[in-house]
């Protein structure tokens, strides 16, 4: 009977199964590691001196830095009023959650701060929540299988770079779903800290999800700086 029952669950559509009421996506980019950026920046141009390079990392972590806080503002507001508990993020999977959690738990105790920086840029948003007692812990976003299929390169988990791949949309499209049932999994406000060129509508239509969605974070300002939005929707 309860392999049944089982069996039965696992086939209906998510839309007939418990779902969050709200999908709130707060958009941000990557941190990107000194050595990746200096590979990626050679990779590009062979000729780049040490100097640039330099010069071209600060300007990229004042502007992660920024991001960063705008995020922390915005979940911030959300967990006062959503009495949040945990949040999901992308990257983060079933395989590496364990990783990552216990780096911010080490964080969090003092063990590893010869690992990161001062201000715990490279924990994310909401990593820097966990160590700070505002967030008890982060879910991941991604199933692994999906996640790795749609971008091999970056499998690694979430403090790896984002290398350049060829662009699979159909395989994007089906991590975006994995996404949307994990988010599932939540009850009454399911936040997410997802890129801002993701955009989860469709792919609640196609799996029959009804939940609100909304799309908020921060915007790149005329390419050189990020911008925290904290009311303003984002989704069409």
């Amino acid at each position: 009977m309860y392999r049944f029952l089982f069996i039965t669950l696992f086939l209906l559509p998510v839309s007939a199964q418990a779902e969050p009421h709200t999908i709130i996506q707060v958009v941000g980019n990557h941190y990107v590691s000194p050595e990746d950026f200096a590979a990626e920046l050679k990779d590009r141009d062979s000729g780049i001196t040490r100097e640039e390079i330099d010069t071209k990392y600060r300007n990229f972590l004042e502007e992660i830095r920024s991001e960063q806080r705008g995020q922390m503002m915005i979940l911030k507001e959300l967990i006062n009023r959503h009495k949040l508990k945990a949040v999901y993020v992308e990257d983060v999977t079933e395989r590496n959650a364990k990783e990552f959690l216990r780096l911010i738990q080490s964080v969090k105790n003092g063990a590893a701060i010869q690992r990161v920086s001062s201000d715990f840029v490279e924990l994310g948003a909401a990593g820097r929540l966990v160590v700070s007692g505002e967030l008890q812990m982060i879910l991941p976003a991604d199933d692994s299988a999906a996640f790795e299929a749609s971008n091999p390169a970056r499998s690694g988990g979430p403090l790896e770079f984002a290398k350049k791949v060829e662009f699979d949309k159909k395989a994007n499209e089906r991590r975006e779903d994995a996404i949307v049932r994990n988010l599932m999994k939540a009850k009454g406000v399911a936040v997410i800290l997802l890129g801002e060129d993701h955009n989860l509508r469709d792919n609640m239509l196609q799996l029959g999800v009804s939940s609100k969605y909304e799309k908020t974070g921060t915007v790149n300002v005329k390419g050189s700086r990020w911008e925290p939005l904290r009311k303003r929707q984002l989704v069409d």
